[in-house]
């Protein structure tokens, strides 16, 4: 049939356009159906996105996967102005234990939002099968009755309203990219299909950001700040070069430690970080824009890859399966990772063989976010205004274990190399429980490590069996 080598993918989101791209090797026509009208072809924000305007870092473990499924894509978001930063060696970190050694352990991308949306936008649109479907939005899947394969989905005009039905556009797989908002759970469980419960971890942190122009005399060794928030102090803040040679000031805060969103007292609450550094850089440069305030940050997830029924022709990617608080700039990371795994397991077959891999297509894509989500997830819940399920024994384990990883990376550079590669997800987070890190972390005679009691150490070295686990 016709519709088999045709492909859906709904939403434009960054998951969604990466998606849209792995497909377009296998099927001979991919469409995504985006609800947002056609964006400028200069880079500018869109409602689809509202975090944009805030601090993004893409890692170089994403931009790796970037270009494996756009080449050339990182070359021109560096001809556009976007910057190559070591942390912490380029980057001032400031951690809850102190500032980071200046070494280079962890490359990435530092550019404005809008800028990456605009550059993987035009290079996907420009594949000859793939088709952008602006101004449209799925009302419901075209699927068989008893919930065991989908066919397509129902598209209408964006803002025809609740009484116009949609008409059906049939393809061969369909994907949900649809982030946050997704209504997968909804259409799935009308199709009969079990549905698992959402996970979610609230923190309440808040954002609020700005756009600057450095002063023209600024002599500073750093290139980028950090300053991180902690549970004794839950106040945060970063500046980041991005393109036009602006800078991005982003400030944030847990709960009623949100920054305020006006003018007045946008630098006020600069000036009461645990560092100067941001309020001095700040009150030098020149505003170019008004504050702007996000505080949709919670971390959640559906584990649709554990459904013994899963609909054939259907998968669950981006946001929409699992999203991160983005104060740990995983996001951007995490949707290239799992296009990749999304092209490695197409390629498998045939159309008609894809629609029979939809569990395996959950699965990979899935894989990607679970090193993220163990580490969003177990920040969040150092905070005591965490809303969400209890954290058990290993989980507590983990968080002391992390926080004396963290001080010992203040003052021990090969242990600052191991944190930062975790962090980037260069490295599994097994990788802080080797031996040669153990004996850096635990072992008396650390700066800035507390003493460690035996008991803590054997209860240590009992996670380190699940190296993955930390």
């Amino acid at each position: 049939m016709a519709e088999e080598d045709h492909a859906v993918v709904i939403g434009g989101s960054m998951a969604g356009l990466l998606a849209a791209r792995a497909l377009a090797d296998r099927f001979k026509r991919v469409t995504v159906v985006e609800r947002d009208q056609a964006p400028a072809r200069q880079p500018a924000f869109r409602r689809g996105v509202p975090h944009s305007r805030h601090v993004h870092i893409f890692w170089h473990r994403g931009l790796r996967a970037l270009e494996t499924l756009l080449p050339g894509a990182c070359a021109e978001l560096l001809e556009s102005g976007a910057r190559i930063l070591d942390a912490p060696a380029d980057v001032a970190w400031h951690g809850p234990f102190g500032r980071f050694p200046r070494i280079r352990a962890a490359r990435f991308l530092s550019s404005s939002r809008e800028l990456i949306d605009a550059v993987v936008r035009r290079r996907v649109a420009a594949h000859p099968g793939v088709r952008l479907w602006y101004g449209r939005e799925v009302v419901g899947l075209h699927a068989e009755h008893d919930g065991r394969s989908v066919r397509g989905v129902e598209v209408r005009n964006r803002g025809a309203g609740g009484g116009h039905a949609g008409e059906p556009l049939e393809a061969g797989f369909v994907i949900d990219a649809t982030g946050r908002g997704s209504r997968a759970s909804e259409w799935l469980r009308g199709a009969g299909c079990a549905v698992p419960g959402k996970i979610r971890y609230e923190s309440h942190f808040g954002y609020a950001s700005r756009y600057y122009s450095p002063p023209e005399d600024i002599e500073s060794e750093w290139n980028g700040l950090y300053i991180q928030a902690s549970s004794q102090d839950p106040h945060a803040g970063a500046i980041m070069p991005i393109d036009g040679g602006r800078w991005i000031a982003t400030l944030g805060g847990v709960a009623n430690h949100a920054p305020p969103s006006d003018e007045d007292s946008f630098l006020e609450f600069a000036r009461n970080l645990g560092s100067p550094a941001m309020y001095e850089a700040l009150v030098c440069a020149t505003p170019l824009s008004t504050p702007v305030g996000f505080r949709n940050m919670a971390n959640e997830r559906y584990d649709y890859s554990r459904r013994a029924r899963w609909p054939a022709g259907f998968a669950v990617v981006g946001d929409a399966l699992c999203c991160f608080n983005p104060v740990y700039g995983q996001g951007l990371t995490t949707a290239a990772l799992s296009a990749v795994e999304l092209s490695r397991v197409v390629r498998a077959g045939g159309p008609r063989e894809r629609r029979r891999l939809s569990r395996a297509i959950q699965r990979a894509v899935a894989a990607p976010t679970a090193v993220p989500w163990l580490i969003a997830t177990g920040e969040d819940l150092r905070y005591p205004t965490t809303e969400g399920p209890r954290a058990r024994f290993d989980t507590k384990m983990r968080q002391r274990y992390v926080a004396h990883v963290a001080a010992a990376a203040t003052v021990d550079p090969v242990v600052t190399r191991a944190y930062f590669r975790v962090l980037a997800m260069e490295e599994r987070p097994g990788a802080l429980l080797s031996p040669r890190l153990l004996r850096r972390v635990l072992l008396p005679g650390q700066q800035a490590v507390e003493r460690t009691s035996s008991a803590d150490r054997d209860d240590f070295c009992a996670v380190a069996h699940n190296r993955d686990g930390a």
